[in-house]
């Protein structure tokens, strides 16, 4: 077991509220589509010419009632024989998916990408950051190209081929956006809802919202069978440390079994950061894996357990819940956001973060 704490550099998630503290008050109206889940849907009911009303309800079901609207609304198509079809809610799934993501690509040209704010996600102090966004316009100067971890991804119990819902949660498994290198460490972005550049990955509905923990829980057992397959505590903590950062002084540790590298990975083994996001109930999946994560961690002493935190603002209705510590989350409490994220940084430089592990 470990004899004092020594972390991994840890993960940094982001939400929408991310995006409303770079903006700040002036600039947010507009970019309503990129700050109100709301906003966007009703922006792209517009775009296809659907009737759609505002909802202080939940937005993933809301989706599929613009699905099923559009579907009724559009017009018919010709099949060969001449006789009409309607297209099938796949098929009008897919243009409202483009139509949202050109709607969200078209504001990156006015994000304040060089601002002060917007820079916040590539402090060295962050391992890796997980974005519940579609989108990265504040990494705007730098490579945006999403691709896999490598040809030879663990396929992560047979997903592929097993149809096109459960091969797009691979897809937002395993593809990444590497950030800039920080101290020689591998630092890498993910996209567990997906990403603006491949329209068809992104999570908005609540039928995708409904895969999330199946395949988080597929990427989970993978791990699992890893860390089966390594060994002491020790050794598979050098396996780790060497998958995720990437440290030069274990490339002895590159062999097999290789670390099944996931967004779910990064969170499941580093200090975890909510910053911007209130996960809200509908993230099914996020709980899951979180209770999964204060699971697996149950046998550690609490201070060798890598920590989890949340920021809250003092005035924020689930306050109550928070302090309660739900999964061992601790919440980080401010006045203003300003504060909240000085918070955040705060708490990541003051973690005992090890280079090497014996």
């Amino acid at each position: 077991m470990i004899n004092k704490p020594d972390f991994l550099h840890p993960c940094l998630v982001l939400g929408t509220g991310f995006h409303r503290w770079v903006l700040g008050e002036s600039m947010a109206g507009d970019f309503r589509p990129l700050l109100d889940w709301n906003e966007l849907l009703l922006a792209v009911a517009c775009e296809m010419q659907v009737p759609l009303n505002r909802t202080d309800h939940n937005l993933a079901l809301h989706w599929e009632q613009l699905l099923a609207t559009a579907r009724h609304e559009q017009g018919f198509d010709r099949r060969p024989d001449g006789r009409p079809e309607k297209p099938a809610v796949n098929q009008v799934e897919a243009i409202a998916k483009k139509k949202a993501a050109d709607l969200l690509s078209k504001l990156n040209d006015t994000y304040p990408s060089n601002s002060q704010r917007a820079v916040f996600p590539l402090h060295a102090r962050w391992g890796a950051v997980v974005s519940l966004n579609f989108d990265a316009h504040w990494l705007a100067n730098h490579s945006l190209s999403w691709g896999p971890l490598s040809k030879d991804s663990p396929d992560l119990c047979s997903i592929r081929g097993k149809g096109l819902a459960l091969r797009s949660e691979l897809l937002r498994l395993n593809n990444h956006v590497v950030l800039p290198h920080q101290n020689s460490i591998v630092r890498r972005l993910w996209f567990p809802n997906g990403f603006v550049r491949y329209p068809r990955s992104l999570r908005l509905g609540l039928r995708e919202f409904g895969f999330q923990p199946v395949a988080i829980h597929r990427a989970f057992i993978a791990l699992k069978a890893f860390e089966r397959a390594t060994g002491s505590f020790e050794q598979r903590y050098c396996f780790i440390r060497a998958g995720l950062e990437g440290v030069s002084t274990l490339n002895r540790f590159f062999v097999e079994p290789k670390l099944p590298l996931t967004w779910v990975t990064e969170m499941l083994y580093r200090p975890v950061c909510f910053a911007g996001t209130g996960m809200s109930d509908a993230e099914a999946g996020l709980w899951w894996l979180m209770v999964q994560r204060a699971r697996n961690f149950a046998g550690i002493r609490p201070e060798g357990r890598p920590p989890a935190a949340i920021l809250v603002k003092q005035d924020d209705p689930r306050l109550p819940f928070w302090r309660t510590r739900p999964c061992g989350i601790e919440p980080l409490i401010c006045a203003t956001w300003d504060e909240g994220w000085e918070q955040v940084l705060s708490w990541g430089e003051q973690l005992p973060i090890g280079t090497t592990h014996s």
